[in-house]
C-alpha cells in the first residue's frame, strides 16, 4: 500500500516474477521506494 491505495497484489512468487527480483524483500523495497516507477515497470496502476 502507498498513500492508502493498493499498489500491487498477488501470490509472492507472482510478485517476485513481475518485478524481476529474487525475493519478496526486494519487491517490497521497489514498491516502497517507487524505484523506476511502478507503473512504467509493470504497466499496473495502483488500485483502491
Amino acid at each position: 500500500m502507498r498513500s492508502g491505495h493498493i499498489v500491487d497484489q498477488g501470490p509472492p512468487a507472482d510478485l517476485i516474477a513481475r518485478y524481476g527480483r529474487s525475493n519478496l524483500e526486494e519487491v517490497f523495497l521497489d514498491i516502497a521506494r517507487d524505484r523506476e516507477g511502478i507503473e512504467r515497470r509493470t504497466g499496473r496502476r495502483a488500485v483502491s
